[in-house]
Formats: C-alpha cells, structure tokens, sequence
C-alpha cells in the first residue's frame, strides 16, 4: 500500500514540473492517474481501478479507496 501526497510532486501552479527527474516525473504522473481514477468515483472501501500496475514483471490492477485525513 502507498499513502502519498500529491503536492509534494507539484510546482507552485499545481503542475508536475517538467524539469523534474524522468523518474519522479513518471511516478507523480502515474500518481495523478490514480488520483484521477479514484476521485471520479470517490469509494471508501478498496475499488478496482482500470490503471494496471507498472512494476516489471506486475500484471495487477491498482486498487484506490479515499480516506478521510487525519489532522
């Protein structure tokens, strides 16, 4: 399981920065396509995605749930 935070990967106008290294750049566009995925729907328990995992070898599908922050 990954809890990431989006903003972390965004430049000051909300953008991924193009400058960024090819593989920080492909996770935060991966991310942004979970991101996309999961907040079409906004399901709270583990919904199958139509994004398939891009590890070597991987052949799952990604699974997303929205959680409430803790703050």
């Amino acid at each position: 399981m990954y809890i990431s935070n989006m903003t972390h990967f965004l430049d000051e106008q909300g953008n991924i920065p193009k400058q960024m290294p090819k593989e920080a750049r492909e996770l935060a566009n991966f991310l942004a396509l979970v991101v996309d995925s999961t907040t079409r729907t906004c399901p709270i328990t583990l919904t199958t995605t139509e994004i398939r995992c891009f590890n070597k070898g991987c052949h799952g599908i990604i699974n997303s749930a929205l959680s409430r922050a803790k703050v």
